[in-house]
């Protein structure tokens, strides 16, 4: 029966021919949609807080769209300077709670004073006078005591860097350069997507808040996701977190791991582990030992003494890359297919090497899981490479 050909053709029942137009548009503008769709891919950056990824996403769009302007520079030149003060704050707070401040020297117990009672906010307390008194009191023999306990309070290791130039920063005349930006911390707070052209791929890459209570939002970004990158903070392995000081960083980082790799939604995602901070990281194992915290003291002897015996005299850096690259294999539930990376968000040769590595990884996976293609010459076959 050719009834329907001829009244399509034909033009017969008006109406409902021009409904089928449409209907047949709109069918052709969804399928464009879901192919442009399937060429983009979707990228979550998944992890505790300050565990790197505004860091890396910072690198990303430096290499891959635009350096920063001279205005962000220039916001970034006054987070600093509160990144400093909060900084020293906390560190005379807690050398007041350890009572190690009566070691001071008495012309320094007046900085440690203000800092304890001033508003860290307010960025023009710090004056290249009193920045210079801050420089003297970081480099004295009580703060430097309370900061080897660091583990017991809350602080930005990687700050160290800026207290140290504090007198430069306080100039008004100070002008950050992307090192500096890279090392300024700022909390993230909800979702922040940028779009990137990578090597002719699509990248959509969603930066989200690491703390517990930013957590609940992640659903949002949970449909069609093609890889996830889950940063880990592998120097923090001694402290505690900041919205619950009884529960290690290192312990709730390998369970909110387990909580998104086992989700159903992912179950077809690719996930790569960037064990970030090394430098942080083999700094901190020379004067704390992962035998000396108690949570993972007996696993990692254990862990040590096994490895020794097929690897002669291995390193503490690899040792302990190895040990919690364990804890988070554990964690997988099973997956046998997630990518472990060391790295340094910081360090922007580092972090773009493993970021290539781990870029070439989700494209195959998911040429591999959409299209059966198992070749990365193959990207124009999927239509993945504009």
């Amino acid at each position: 029966d050719n009834r329907g050909v001829w009244c399509e053709t034909m033009g017969c029942g008006g109406s409902k021919s021009v409904e089928d137009q449409q209907s047949k548009q709109v069918e052709k503008t969804l399928a464009s949609a879901q192919r442009e769709d399937a060429k983009t891919v979707k990228l979550l950056l998944l992890g505790a807080g300050e565990s790197g990824k505004t860091t890396f996403l910072k690198q990303l769009k430096a290499r891959f769209s635009a350096p920063p302007t001279a205005r962000e520079l220039s916001e970034v030149a006054d987070i600093i300077r509160g990144n400093i003060l909060e900084f020293m704050a906390n560190l005379a707070t807690a050398m007041v709670d350890l009572e190690l401040d009566g070691d001071l020297q008495d012309e320094l117990q007046p900085t440690v004073s203000k800092l304890t009672s001033m508003n860290t906010k307010d960025t023009a307390e710090l004056t290249p006078v009193f920045a210079r008194n801050l420089l003297a009191l970081w480099l004295s023999a009580p703060a430097q005591a309370v900061f080897a306990r660091r583990a017991e309070f809350q602080l930005v290791e990687s700050h160290t860097v800026f207290i140290e130039r504090a007198v430069e920063i306080a100039d008004p005349r100070f002008e950050a350069d992307f090192q500096d930006m890279l090392k300024a911390r700022v909390k993230t707070s909800g979702i922040k997507s940028e779009n990137l052209v990578i090597d002719g791929v699509n990248f959509e890459i969603f930066d989200v808040g690491g703390q517990k209570s930013e957590r609940r939002k992640w659903i949002r970004c949970f449909d069609n996701v093609t890889a996830i990158v889950f940063f880990v903070g592998i120097s923090e392995y001694d402290q505690m977190m900041h919205e619950d000081e009884t529960t290690n960083r290192m312990e709730d980082a390998i369970g909110l791991f387990h909580e998104t790799v086992t989700n159903e939604a992912f179950e077809k995602t690719s996930v790569c582990v960037f064990l970030n901070k090394v430098d942080l990281f083999e700094n901190k194992l020379k004067t704390v030992p992962i035998s000396s915290v108690p949570l993972w003291s007996g696993d990692y002897q254990a862990f040590a003494e096994k490895e020794s015996q097929s690897i002669p005299a291995p390193s503490e850096l690899d040792l302990g890359i190895g040990f919690f690259m364990t804890k988070f294999q554990e964690a997988a539930g099973g997956r046998s297919n997630v990518l472990f990376k060391p790295s340094t968000a910081t360090d922007t040769s580092n972090i773009l090497a493993v970021w290539e590595f781990a870029r070439r990884a989700i494209l195959l996976r998911a040429l591999q899981a959409n299209f059966g293609i198992t070749d990365a010459s193959d990207f124009e076959l999927a239509g993945l490479r504009n």
